[in-house]
């Protein structure tokens, strides 16, 4: 696959903003990096041994704090599902983007971090749990799952409209996202990639592996 820069993965990217991360005596390609934007959804700090959790093990998110940051002193002015999904996008406090609560409609004509990258010349994708009661904009590509979505065989919806997926939400939310990677193959342009899990929220449902 050939790609503009090496991949990047990026957490409260819109609070950082973009134009920090570049230096001016950087070439272009190495000025655009890919981003991925991985999120899962209320995983407690408690329940991460990166941490210091001695609940669980997670070798894999370990890895990627061993290979890269761990926010030691990191803090949440809104910590429920949608606001928060909301702050990450426009980099704004919930009363301020207007969803103070599950039940508040996001305004998704609003500035966001997507548009921003936009206008860099970045193609963006979305495959997530999204929960904020409105069409995604700015994507060039998404897929989402209706309000809280379901462990087993769930839905996800398109602009191409309702398409129902067996197997595990986790695995099928993984699998989308790089189904849309190996779509890129050939393609110059950077790319963001927005893979956000439903998975651990409750009530907790394992995959069938488990």
């Amino acid at each position: 696959m050939r790609s503009a820069g090496p991949p990047l993965l990026l957490v409260l990217l819109p609070l950082l903003g973009v134009t920090p991360f570049l230096r001016a005596e950087e070439p272009e390609d190495a000025r655009r990096p890919n981003i991925l934007f991985v999120l899962s959804d209320d995983h407690a700090a408690q329940a991460v041994s990166a941490y210091g959790s001695g609940l669980n093990r997670t070798p894999h998110i370990d890895r990627l704090a061993n290979e890269g940051v761990v926010f030691e002193r990191a803090y949440c002015g809104n910590s429920i599902c949608a606001p928060s999904r909301a702050s990450f996008l426009t980099g704004l406090h919930a009363h301020a983007h207007g969803k103070r609560t599950n039940l508040d409609r996001f305004d998704g004509s609003q500035p966001t971090f997507v548009t921003r990258l936009r206008a860099a010349g970045y193609t963006k994708a979305l495959i997530v749990k999204c929960h904020l009661q409105c069409q995604p904009q700015g994507f060039d590509h998404w897929q989402v799952l209706p309000g809280q979505g379901s462990y087993y065989n769930p839905d996800f919806v398109s602009p191409e409209g309702r398409t129902r997926h067996t197997g595990y939400v986790t695995d099928i939310t993984t699998d989308l996202a790089l189904d849309w990677l190996r779509s890129r193959e050939g393609e110059e342009s950077p790319w963001l990639l927005l893979c956000h899990h439903k998975a651990p929220h409750r009530t907790w449902a394992p995959g069938p592996a488990h």
